[in-house]
């Protein structure tokens, strides 16, 4: 089975970042396919990520473009520096190794704090502490690789995605603000 996703993908796919990149510009000839709907977090609302729309998802880039250019926003730099310096004392605090006291570090853990601190600190003006507290708050990290596994699944499955998508299954299923873990805890 590797073998034939390997084949597919050489004659369908690529990884090269050049291609993702004029694939994924503003204005591309590309369009998304139907498989992009399994990322809608509100059941009755697309996102930039899961509209198909081309002419909405068009609308949705173009308005996020001046938070992602940092137009604006004077203390951007300011803020990317101070979660550096929290990433630092982290590594300072928990991961210092003395002697043979050995303290591995999990970088790939240790990035996304990095990234969802400065992302929400950038965006709200004050971070959701992964750095501060080194840990995995309301287990966002560990609902977001779940759920990505899953949804990976099912945007290549459209028979099973179509029953997920049906509106009431998916108001049960999709993140709330209700909910005390993942991706619905942050929303509330």
């Amino acid at each position: 089975m590797a073998e034939d996703t390997a084949i597919l993908f050489d004659k369908y796919g690529t990884n090269d970042p050049d291609m993702v990149r004029r694939m994924n510009a503003s204005k591309s000839s590309y369009t998304r396919a139907e498989s992009y709907k399994v990322f809608k977090f509100n059941a009755n609302l697309d996102n930039v990520i899961s509209t198909v729309d081309e002419e909405r998802h068009s609308y949705l880039r173009n308005k996020m473009t001046h938070g992602y250019a940092g137009k604006g926003n004077l203390n951007l730099e300011q803020q990317i520096d101070n979660q550096v310096e929290k990433m630092i004392e982290l590594i300072d605090r928990d991961y210092k190794s003395v002697g043979s006291d050995l303290r591995p570090l999990d970088f790939a853990r240790l990035s996304q704090y990095f990234a969802l601190d400065a992302i929400t600190d950038v965006a709200f003006s004050r971070s959701l502490g992964y750095l501060v507290s080194g840990s995995d708050h309301y287990d966002y990290i560990e609902n977001l690789r779940q759920s990505m596994a899953m949804n990976l699944t099912l945007s290549t499955l459209p028979l099973a995605w179509s029953f997920f998508d049906l509106g009431w299954i998916r108001t049960l299923i999709a993140p709330s603000p209700t909910d005390a873990k993942g991706f619905g805890r942050l929303m509330g």
